[in-house]
């Protein structure tokens, strides 16, 4: 990549959404929190360089603006909490324990690469016993 492309992140502060009894773990509560990312690329206009040559002329001598594009995304994640928590509880608990908290975004074209180790021994083990019943 171009060296003088730059990449710029800005990570919003992690926002408890909800917070309420665990669909399918008993004695824990499951909360909703979510964050902003926006991300800014900026790339030189007209560019008579290359890997193999030096220009002869600046980007700026060509008269071309600066690109600039932004993308903004809203993570959200749900994570497991301990019974009887509330959206404000969960939402100090993250504030002090993790005031610059990042929720990271796995890309992958394999599946593998995504999921727990607890969903991959459910995998490898189909024949487990599951009960949704209490």
């Amino acid at each position: 990549m171009n060296k003088r492309v730059k990449k710029e992140a800005e990570y919003s502060k992690i926002i408890v959404d909800d917070v309420k009894p665990h669909k399918y773990k008993e004695g824990r509560m499951s909360a909703q929190i979510r964050q902003i990312v926006t991300k800014t690329s900026k790339y030189p206009g007209a560019d008579g360089s290359s890997d193999k040559q030096d220009a002869l002329y600046s980007t700026e001598d060509f008269g071309e603006e600066k690109n600039e594009f932004t993308n903004t995304q809203k993570r959200v994640v749900w994570i497991d909490v301990p019974n009887n928590s509330s959206i404000e509880s969960v939402q100090n608990w993250l504030d002090n324990k993790y005031p610059e908290g990042t929720i990271y975004q796995i890309m992958s074209y394999h599946i593998i690469d995504c999921i727990t180790d607890g969903q991959i021994n459910m995998i490898e083990n189909p024949n487990s016993e599951l009960t949704l019943e209490k």
